[in-house]
C-alpha cells in the first residue's frame, strides 16, 4: 500500500487527518465526496478564474514600477485558490489575513517537516511568528468542501482565519 511517508506523517498534527494528509481507507472516503470538484466542467470555470486573476494582477502592475513577482505570483494564486475554495464572496479582511500569513504558514510548516521536533519549542524568530495568534477575525465566510451540497456536514463557518492552532506544551519546571 502506498503511504504518504515522513513529511505527511508531521504536517499530520498541523492539518489533521484530511485528504492530503491520510493514507488507504480513510483516504478514499475522504477523497470520494472531492470528486465531482474535479469533474471537466468545474475544471473549466476554474482555469477561467485562475485567467481573470492572472490579467487583474498584470492590470495592477504600471511602467517603471518595480514588481516582487514572487508576491504578484502568491496573491495572485491564493486569491484564485480562495474563488475556488469558498462559496459566496469572501470578505477583504479575511483575503488580507489568508495573503498575510500564508508565507508564515508556509515556512513554519516546512521548517517543522525537516527539523527535530525540540526545533518548535526554541524562541527563535520563526516559531514566534508561527505560534502568534492571528489577528482577531468575525466569522467571515462559508467554506465549503468543492462539491458538498450548502448546508451538508461539508460545509463549515469559519470564524478564525486559516492559520492552525499552536500546540500548548507545559511550562518548564
Amino acid at each position: 500500500m502506498f503511504g504518504r511517508g515522513r513529511i505527511f506523517e508531521k504536517l499530520r498534527p498541523l492539518f489533521g487527518n484530511g485528504t492530503a494528509t491520510t493514507d488507504g481507507a480513510l483516504h478514499r472516503r475522504r477523497r470520494r465526496p472531492l470528486q465531482p470538484a474535479f469533474r471537466r466542467d468545474r475544471l473549466s470555470r476554474y482555469a477561467e478564474l485562475m485567467c481573470r486573476e492572472a490579467d487583474a494582477v498584470a492590470a495592477s502592475w504600471t511602467p517603471g514600477r518595480e514588481v516582487r513577482v514572487d508576491r504578484e505570483m502568491r496573491r495572485s494564486a491564493l486569491s484564485a485558490v480562495a474563488g475556488m475554495t469558498f462559496s459566496g464572496d469572501v470578505d477583504r479582511p479575511a483575503v488580507r489575513e489568508v495573503h498575510r500569513s500564508f508565507p508564515i504558514v508556509l515556512e513554519g510548516t516546512l521548517v517543522r517537516t525537516v527539523m527535530p521536533k525540540a526545533f518548535d519549542r526554541l524562541p527563535v524568530p520563526l516559531n514566534r511568528r508561527f505560534t502568534a495568534p492571528p489577528p482577531a477575525c468575525a466569522p467571515s465566510s462559508t467554506r465549503s468542501s468543492p462539491g458538498a451540497a450548502p448546508g451538508s456536514a461539508a460545509t463549515t463557518t469559519s470564524s478564525r482565519c486559516c492559520r492552525p492552532a499552536p500546540t500548548r506544551r507545559p511550562a518548564a519546571r
